[in-house]
């Protein structure tokens, strides 16, 4: 939908964004489209987790992590709190079904993010 606005000549200062799926191609499409993220986290309501990203426009490039678990998830304690739990998750899954190899392949990825929070 971003894309699509941007490349019909649609142009806005901000935007405020929950994507329901694939938030980090959302990401990717903010920054592609002369956006900066602003604000990137989580918010828990109801027992679900919902991604909420700000921008405003400007210019910026995201490593592969920052695109994947939000800008900010290397200072974000609640990023932290909720990667470990998802980690232990796919920990206990993979324990069941250890040929599962996207479980391993995002627990690996988990793992390599970890190691870069700052708290």
């Amino acid at each position: 939908i971003l894309g699509d606005a941007h490349e019909s000549g649609k142009e806005f200062d901000h935007f405020v964004l929950s994507p329901n799926t694939h938030p980090e191609c959302v990401r990717a499409t903010v920054c592609r489209i002369g956006h900066k993220i602003v604000s990137d986290g989580a918010v828990e309501c109801a027992g679900k987790t919902y991604v909420v990203i700000k921008t405003e426009r400007g210019e910026e490039r995201l490593d592969e992590k920052q695109l994947q678990f939000g800008k900010f998830f290397r200072t974000d304690a609640a990023f932290k709190a909720r990667a470990e739990e998802e980690l232990n998750l796919l920990r206990l899954m993979l324990s069941e079904n250890p040929s599962a190899v996207s479980l391993a392949e995002r627990a690996a990825k988990l793992e390599s993010a970890l190691e870069e929070v700052k708290l």
